[in-house]
């Protein structure tokens, strides 16, 4: 108790100390108060609220972690969205159904924590956001799921106006593509950008189980590097 009594007090270092030791400690109790600071944009280094939250893991932290991933600092976003994933499958569904609502950068970091949980329940709202402003994010994440039902929508993600999409669908192919998805990286091997000729050589050697080398940033012919 005298611990949960202290996380309002106006020594930012002692509040900190407090959030960190209740989240270590996994204190349910604590939710409330924490997710209370975790909303307080006045305090600095709120992200220590969004980590001990993602510690605690009762599900009734998990609404104050999506509202966390508007918040205006990158930071508190970033962290709101390692702690999601801890949730795991329990995070799934509030994810998906945050998804379908949310704004371009809340969205960006719901989609970030779907792919890292890897659940296929995630299919249907990742493709939704294949041509979205975070397609990028969606095509990453739909690598991680690894369903060919996503392979099209890679396929065509192929062919994005910026690199990061482009770069993301040909690496999300490498797991899931088929004879369909050959000839679109072989002819992602010509990409203006380097990274994604050299992600669609690695998917290619990946699929076809052959070394394909891809042209490097000095004009040399070179097999990628295994990640």
């Amino acid at each position: 108790r005298p611990l949960l009594e202290k996380i309002g007090t106006d020594n930012r270092f002692q509040r900190e100390r407090v959030i960190a030791a209740l989240g270590t400690l996994q204190v349910v109790s604590a939710i409330e108060p924490i997710s209370q600071v975790l909303t307080d944009k006045s305090l600095k280094r709120r992200y220590i609220a969004a980590w001990a939250l993602g510690e605690i893991g009762d599900y009734s932290g998990i609404e104050p972690l999506l509202a966390a991933l508007s918040d205006p600092e990158e930071l508190v976003r970033q962290y709101a969205t390692r702690s999601l994933i801890k949730f795991n499958r329990d995070a799934v569904q509030p994810l998906i159904d945050f998804v379908a609502i949310a704004d371009e950068v809340p969205a960006a970091g719901a989609i970030r924590a779907l792919g890292d949980i890897g659940d296929k329940r995630a299919l249907a709202v990742l493709l939704d956001h294949a041509d979205g402003p975070n397609r990028h994010e969606a095509f990453l994440a739909l690598g991680k799921l690894k369903d060919p039902q996503a392979e099209s929508a890679l396929i065509t993600g192929l062919s994005s106006a910026d690199w990061q999409s482009r770069m993301n669908a040909a690496m999300a192919l490498g797991p899931v593509g088929t004879d369909k998805a050959v000839a679109p990286l072989r002819r992602a091997l010509e990409d203006d950008v380097m990274v994604v000729r050299e992600w669609a050589a690695r998917s290619l050697s990946v699929m076809t189980g052959k070394t394909v080398t891809y042209r490097d940033a000095h004009g040399g012919m070179v097999e990628p590097y295994s990640v």
